[in-house]
């Protein structure tokens, strides 16, 4: 069991890389690089899909490990609620950037692939996860009992 110190920790660095994980994704595996009009929520604003994918990504791990960290753990033995938060996390960070991207702007989702979109997001957070458990939590809490 680990602190609530280091699942604040967890909670606000990982959206910090799943962000910069889906930002690389979006970059390195879509070719279109053009900007997102932001026409809604009153606003006639220019920002590239990539920001804008990042901006999904960063705030569906935050929902994601609010979910891990602190609710399903209430509702939930650990073990169920170890498997019901890695299965809904890919998931939720699929339905996040097509959610993100589509109330964004009216037509964003018939001018890049949803498909693609919806894979970016799944992927980096399954990735994040992976780069989380095998590089960054060993390296800041070497031989310790959150490891495990």
């Amino acid at each position: 069991m680990s602190s609530p110190k280091d699942k604040a920790i967890e909670t606000l660095a990982k959206p910090l890389l799943n962000g910069a994980i889906s930002y690389g994704a979006y970059r390195a595996f879509t070719p279109d690089f053009s900007t997102l009009t932001i026409n809604n929520f009153g606003l006639n604003v220019k920002v590239p899909y990539s920001v804008a994918t990042t901006l999904a990504g960063v705030g569906a791990s935050v929902i994601a490990e609010l979910l891990h960290n602190y609710i399903l753990p209430q509702v939930a033995d650990d073990r169920t609620a170890y498997v019901e938060s890695r299965v809904l996390t890919p998931v939720l960070g699929a339905v996040s950037q097509l959610a993100v991207i589509g109330a964004m702007s009216t037509n964003a989702l018939q001018r890049v692939n949803p498909v693609s979109i919806a894979a970016i997001g799944a992927g980096s957070e399954v990735l994040t996860q992976y780069a989380w458990d095998s590089f960054i939590k060993p390296m800041w809490y070497p031989d310790s009992a959150y490891n495990m």
